[in-house]
């Protein structure tokens, strides 16, 4: 019987011996004998007690003997995609289920569970054996790259944008049919708040409660004609292209959290309205389900984890940003931070990557309490820019603030459009005290100096935080970073 436990140091040397057995018995009908030896002398024990540093390694053992291995760790330090790495199984034990046993152990592990999507990178030797358990090619591409490797993925579940996306179609509906202005609810109404990950599992709705009673039949036949499909009668929730949607009275909010529906923002997005709760109000709301027996039960941790960063975001007060149009342009209005930014328009951030004068780059750890990538390196400092400031200023208002460096010269290296924000990537050579470097407060708890060669290890390595990889890949291309 083959059992599955983690990765322990002393396996080191085993794992090892097992991945270079495979290499020269099993990959090198598919590749050269080159390419299998230069791939061997990533795997020394060394490096593979390294690699298990990073992700939840596991081993797979027949008895005491170790015949299959592997891993899974954040994609590019994303927490909404993941990666499986370092999947091997001893010659005479494959075809006997152990490498769906890994794969069914690694899809199990939380890195799994929490992704949206899991990536692949598929030797031509395991690019089938992977399709066949439901991974497909990256973006349909279907050749090998330049490190003669298949990208295949598997998405888990809907993301942020395709529940929102969704959110927006079903709100066109109520518009239209019954003239409802639906709230946004729950975790996902709070992320399209605050903007931060939340991660929500489905979609809440509050509506008019005669369409939960009353004119049930009338709501669930609408529904039903547009394709969605009613799961749970008690809890009015549909399905629609895997999906989840449930609506709930929105007069009970004014007893439940004291938030009575005429005090809540409308919301014009999309050409459809919605009502959105501000922050204060979800901290009614949070504050309230706390109390709740069900939730304080089920999801306490949760609750508090969003009462905390909401909290923090209050804490902050209402920082003011100038509005700017797509071409970097100024609209002549403003945003606040925390709220909405309308169709159309952006705010302004600056990030900074510091190199010293010596050629070393500095890398900042963020405080793992953040809620999102918390505990991880990042090559920048960075932040909004405030009213009236522009991008070479904010850049050393940040730098200053979250370093303690200010002095050094600022090269503009890249602009990044995203969905509401405008990055200008800077570039700062400085001359500083290499010991002088200031933590922040609840921001970040350590930093260090790495060589332009440990630096370029680390931009391709999964504790590169994904969205800071896409805004700098052109300087690391430019600077022959990109393995």
């Amino acid at each position: 019987m083959i059992t599955a436990r983690r990765f322990e140091p002393a396996d080191a040397a085993e794992v090892s011996a097992l991945i270079i057995r495979t290499l020269r018995t099993t990959n090198i009908k598919d590749y050269s004998a080159e390419y299998i030896e230069n791939h061997a002398k990533l795997f020394t024990p060394e490096k593979v007690i390294e690699r298990a540093g990073w992700t939840h390694f596991y081993v797979f053992c027949d008895g005491e003997k170790i015949v299959g291995c592997g891993a899974i760790g954040p994609y590019r330090g994303s927490e909404t995609e993941s990666s499986l790495f370092t999947i091997f199984v001893l010659p005479e034990y494959q075809g006997r289920g152990v490498g769906r046993k890994i794969i069914e152990t690694l899809e199990s592990d939380e890195y799994a569970l929490r992704a949206d999507r899991i990536e692949i990178p598929a030797s031509i030797t395991g690019r089938d054996f992977y399709r066949k358990l439901g991974y497909d090619y990256k973006k349909g591409v279907d050749i090998a790259d330049d490190e003669e490797l298949y990208r295949l993925e598997k998405f888990r579940k809907p993301n942020y944008q395709s529940k929102i996306r969704f959110f927006f179609e079903n709100t066109k509906l109520l518009n239209t049919q019954w003239s409802v202005t639906p709230l946004l609810y729950g975790s996902l109404g709070l992320e399209r708040r605050t903007g931060e990950c939340m991660r929500a599992d489905d979609v809440d709705v509050l509506i008019p409660g005669v369409f939960l009673s009353n004119r049930w039949e009338e709501f669930c036949g609408l529904l039903e004609e547009q394709g969605y499909r009613l799961i749970d009668a008690h809890e009015h929730t549909f399905e629609k292209d895997g999906i989840h949607i449930s609506y709930a009275r929105i007069e009970e909010l004014e007893s439940f959290a004291g938030i009575a529906a005429e005090d809540i923002p409308v919301m014009e997005e999309q050409n459809v309205r919605f009502l959105l709760l501000t922050l204060e109000q979800y901290l009614k709301v949070y504050t309230a389900s706390s109390k709740d027996g069900y939730r304080r039960d089920v999801k306490e941790k949760k609750d508090q984890e969003k009462i905390d960063l909401i909290r923090s975001l209050l804490a902050e007060g209402k920082e003011v940003w100038d509005a700017y149009l797509p071409d970097g342009t100024l609209a002549g209005c403003d945003l606040v931070r925390g709220e909405p930014i309308p169709e159309g328009l952006y705010h302004l951030v600056s990030e900074i990557l510091v190199r010293h004068s010596d050629g070393d780059y500095l890398l900042m750890q963020r405080d793992p309490r953040k809620p999102n990538y918390g505990g991880y390196f990042e090559a920048t400092a960075g932040g909004s820019a405030l009213k009236g400031e522009d991008a070479y200023f904010c850049a050393s208002r940040e730098l200053l603030e979250e370093t303690g460096i200010e002095s050094g010269e600022f090269t503009k290296i890249g602009r990044f459009l995203s969905t509401n924000t405008i990055y200008e990537s800077f570039l700062c050579v400085t001359d500083c005290n290499k010991d002088s470097v200031k933590l922040q407060e609840g921001e970040t708890v350590s930093y260090k100096w790495v060589s332009e060669g440990e630096f370029a290890d680390f931009v391709n390595s999964p504790g590169m935080i994904d969205v800071q990889y896409q805004r700098y890949e052109p300087y690391f291309k430019k600077m022959g970073y990109v393995k």
